[in-house]
């Protein structure tokens, strides 16, 4: 299936093969926004270097995850485990298998980690654009949590939504995705839901409802987001197996002490289940938004809500 797709989106982009290989390898530069991340990404790599030449028990914080790493902390994460619910979400995207006795807990967290790959390789393509904050567990030196944050500038997002059916936009989606399914597939197998073609329906299923919610949340950000330019908390994790030990809560201390600094605004969208944390955090709802099922609209839709934590203090952005 991800092979399926990955051919199917080049050939659409690529125009039938009309457009050149050095024209699609320019195109992936093509769309960039202005507004970068360098002084917040230097503001937490020195406090990285400040704590590693202190005391060792206080070097938590991991610079420069790699994207193996990223995914997998992630797909964990969101796919929760026994004793912990995965993200709400992606617990909706995956409701249409829980009558399922096959489709395990592992698999689940197999395909998420997976899943996964393609929003964060997108994220991480935008180089200073992005931030990750990764942390790791003192005694196990495991990565535990891990939050991905990108610079967003409200009047460039909504030109590259007005032009995203154009043939360079089409050439980029293309490129990138051929890039990050090269990547994923170089670091490990395929997920048993995407590999086996009885399978298909059900995986198809995930697909659809994933993309659903990004397209909503995507056309959302543009209405609710702050208008000004913020950070958008695209992404934030805990490992299941170090759950109720803070690490979420230090995750979003360390983000919001960052942009503060910047005295700069934060957006997430975050499901019902998780608001209250957020709001402990600082963030305030400014709206709430619904997912129809794509494929079954009998059944039950996910309701999330859009958040922003003002900006505090610090020095202009």
């Amino acid at each position: 299936l991800p092979h399926t797709i990955a051919q199917n989106k080049i050939k659409r982009a690529s125009s039938n093969n009309l457009v050149p290989f050095p024209i699609i390898a320019i195109a992936q530069f093509a769309i960039m926004a202005p507004f970068r991340m360098d002084s917040a990404i230097t503001s937490y790599n020195d406090a990285i270097e400040a704590a590693a030449a202190g005391d060792p028990e206080r070097d938590i914080w991991i610079k420069d995850p790699t994207f193996d790493q990223a995914r997998h902390v992630m797909g964990r994460s969101f796919a929760g485990n026994e004793k912990v619910k995965g993200e709400p979400m992606c617990m909706w995207a995956r409701s249409h298998l829980d009558d399922f006795k096959w489709y395990t807990a592992e698999m689940h967290a197999e395909t998420m980690a997976f899943g996964m790959g393609f929003p964060i390789f997108k994220s991480f393509s935008k180089q200073k654009q992005t931030m990750t904050i990764a942390r790791r567990d003192v005694k196990s030196g495991e990565l535990v949590s891990a939050a991905i944050i990108e610079a967003f500038d409200m009047d460039q997002e909504k030109a590259n939504m007005k032009n995203k059916d154009s043939l360079i936009s089409k050439i980029q989606g293309g490129w990138l995705y051929a890039k990050t399914l090269t990547s994923l597939l170089m670091s490990g197998k395929v997920p048993e839901l995407f590999e086996k073609k009885e399978y298909k329906p059900h995986s198809e299923y995930l697909v659809a409802k994933l993309e659903a919610n990004t397209e909503k949340c995507d056309a959302s950000h543009l209405v609710w987001g702050p208008k000004e330019r913020h950070w958008h908390v695209r992404f934030v994790g805990v490992d299941p197996a170090f759950n109720g030990r803070g690490h979420g809560r230090e995750l979003m201390e360390k983000i919001s002490a960052l942009a503060d600094e910047q005295s700069v605004a934060c957006y997430l969208e975050a499901g019902l289940r998780n608001r209250g944390f957020y709001e402990k955090m600082g963030y305030v709802v400014v709206s709430e938004v619904t997912v129809d099922d794509p494929v079954d609209a009998t059944r039950e839709s996910f309701r999330g809500v859009l958040m922003i934590r003002p900006k505090h203090g610090g020095a202009s952005n």
